[in-house]
């Protein structure tokens, strides 16, 4: 919302520089369009000052004070809000993707139809125990993982097994939660609680997966600890050691701050985490399963090797024999291929 509002703030400023407003109606519009969209970043600067770290938080927001500070209030608010764009995009594209696992959980139904006594009874899936008996009608899911306990039908497992075909289920085999019934009432006897279920376990793998942190995002971690350290000693030579030398100060802080915003690794920080964290989002939602964020160990993609070719084979592929179907003209026949 926050970086809705100062969007919009910095829309209406530049329209007001555009229409060459007085400068009491441009410049106060700039500096709210940067309170309201840094605020977050400034807290997360302080946050990081705390820890005596320097990240890109801290980066962003001695660039927009430092802007302030020279009168370049259209640059510093284009910076902040840019970067504050980025973020929210950032938390938009980790927030659809923890839906997509969410929408997996949406799968398997809330409540159950529990028989007890011949009598059917509707509960929470959450109450209904291992070795308790559900009934499942024709065209609903199944609520929970167990066995069929008595009655014949079709199931469709896509959403756990990947099979495109429904599966014949007759008593005796096992079923799971999520899965849809196709033509046939069942009665299934529970073997696992809700919070066991496996379509759950899959949830939590899938979850578990956008937690780890995969080998490229370990090392811009580091790259950045070390590398934004380096920028902002750059960016406060380049604003002292000419001006000890007669250099203009206005002039080089403001080419220090260009140097911040330039060499900021915010795009480098921002990616990698949200490009692994809605690959393996998206793969779920197709059914692909990814449960480390990270190749197997000893993983390596291997060359292929050239066959060997012995006395007798030809180095290059050669035409053997040719015959045109359907009457086709040869010559077309050789033009075509």
């Amino acid at each position: 919302m926050s970086t809705t509002v100062s969007v919009a703030l910095l829309m209406i400023a530049v329209v007001a520089s555009l229409i060459s407003a007085p400068r009491a109606i441009a410049e106060p519009l700039y500096l709210l369009s940067m309170a309201v969209g840094g605020w977050p970043v400034a807290r997360a600067a302080a946050a990081a000052l705390r820890r005596r770290s320097l990240d890109m938080n801290v980066l962003m927001t001695l660039v927009a004070v430092g802007a302030v500070g020279i009168g370049a209030y259209a640059e510093g608010a284009w910076v902040l809000v840019l970067f504050a764009v980025g973020t929210s995009l950032e938390a938009m594209a980790l927030e659809r993707s923890r839906r997509s696992v969410r929408a997996l959980m949406d799968l398997a139904p809330a409540q159950a139809r529990v028989l007890v006594d011949g009598q059917e009874r509707v509960v929470a899936v959450d109450a209904v125990l291992p070795d308790d008996q559900v009934l499942v009608r024709p065209g609903e899911r199944l609520p929970l993982d167990g066995v069929v306990a008595d009655g014949c039908s079709s199931v469709d497992q896509a959403p756990i097994t990947g099979e495109s075909v429904p599966v014949d289920k007759q008593p005796g085999d096992t079923v799971f939660a999520g899965t849809l019934n196709s033509n046939g009432a069942l009665v299934i006897r529970v073997t696992r609680p809700a919070a066991d279920s496996t379509l759950s376990r899959v949830a939590a793998l899938v979850e578990d997966a956008q937690g780890s942190r995969a080998p490229a995002e370990r090392f811009i971690d580091q790259f950045a600890r070390i590398y934004t350290p380096l920028v902002f000693v750059a960016a406060l030579l380049v604003a002292t050691v000419p001006v000890v030398f007669g250099g203009d100060f206005d002039t080089w802080l403001y080419r220090a701050l260009a140097l911040l915003i330039v060499a900021c690794p915010c795009s480098l920080v921002i990616s990698v985490p949200v490009a692994v964290v809605s690959a393996i989002g998206a793969a779920a939602h197709r059914g692909i399963l990814i449960k480390v964020a990270a190749p197997p160990r000893g993983a390596r993609p291997r060359r292929p090797r050239r066959a060997r070719q012995d006395r007798h084979a030809h180095p290059r592929p050669s035409t053997v024999a040719q015959r045109c179907a359907h009457r086709w003209p040869e010559a077309r026949t050789r033009r075509w291929a």
